[in-house]
């Protein structure tokens, strides 16, 4: 039975490289655009190009912000091999890839970014990104966000905050008030698909930047606080005040 199970384990594993290394990749030469299965999912751009038109890239979303830096290294054991040191921008976390041939390189390597399924909404996947240093023998800095995410209902209390009484919010102004005692202020910016709320302290320090899916109350706040990115979920009756409540709760207004 145990082998039955290996052999269905070995047999879903290859199914599933087979279906990603079988993504079908379009590369635009001039604009650098990398399309999978006919959607537009990121640029990878050529930088410091070097002799023989080597060069490093850079992973960027489609609103060419850069999402990792792919820096390449000749083999010195071989003319025509090539390595990528690759770091992540916002964690810092890297590893190396190996065995890219310098003569036919830049679609490798976006079918290998694609079957990884680094980007995700315009955005590094904080779990795919794990999954991708670790199966490559990377390496993690020393921020939580590289380990861990946290998933939080605002009202609920750790250990760790066990003093800090129940928050009691109230929100007028762009200014957030908690238990009639004003704490923070916050500032509000909308795209054609995301709000992001930034929210600061009294002496105008940012604290966090919570983002959140238009239109789709099943979807969590994503917010990036003092380099952890943690998920709250989201409440459609009173989202801000559970955003506070969570921020509060958790001593950091």
């Amino acid at each position: 039975m145990r082998n039955k199970l290996r052999a269905c384990f070995i047999a879903c594993l290859v199914c599933s490289t087979l279906y990603t290394w079988g993504q079908d990749i379009e590369i635009d030469k001039k604009t650098n655009l990398v399309k999978v299965d006919g959607v537009e999912s990121f640029y990878l751009v050529p930088k410091n190009k070097a002799m023989m038109g080597l060069s490093d890239f850079a992973l960027e979303n489609l609103a060419h912000q850069e999402l990792a830096y792919f820096k390449h290294e000749t083999n010195a054991n071989s003319s025509s091999d090539m390595t990528f040191f690759v770091v992540f921008t916002k964690t810092g976390n890297g590893c190396t890839l190996y065995n890219f041939n310098i003569f036919n390189v830049m679609k490798p390597l976006a079918k290998t970014i694609a079957a990884a399924n680094l980007v995700e909404h315009d955005a590094i996947s904080m779990e795919a990104e794990r999954k991708f240093v670790v199966m490559h023998h990377g390496f993690f800095m020393d921020h939580p966000s590289a380990n861990s995410q946290e998933t939080f209902t605002a009202g609920n209390t750790t250990p760790s905050n066990a003093n800090i009484p129940p928050a009691e919010v109230m929100v007028k102004d762009q200014k957030i008030y908690n238990h009639s005692e004003l704490v923070g202020m916050f500032a509000v910016a909308k795209n054609e698909t995301h709000t992001t709320i930034t929210v600061y302290t009294l002496m105008d320090a940012v604290v966090c930047k919570a983002k959140h899916e238009n239109g789709n109350d099943e979807a969590d706040w994503n917010v990036d606080v003092t380099s952890k990115v943690v998920t709250v979920l989201f409440h459609k009756e009173a989202p801000l005040e559970k955003l506070f409540s969570y921020l509060i709760e958790k001593g950091y207004l």
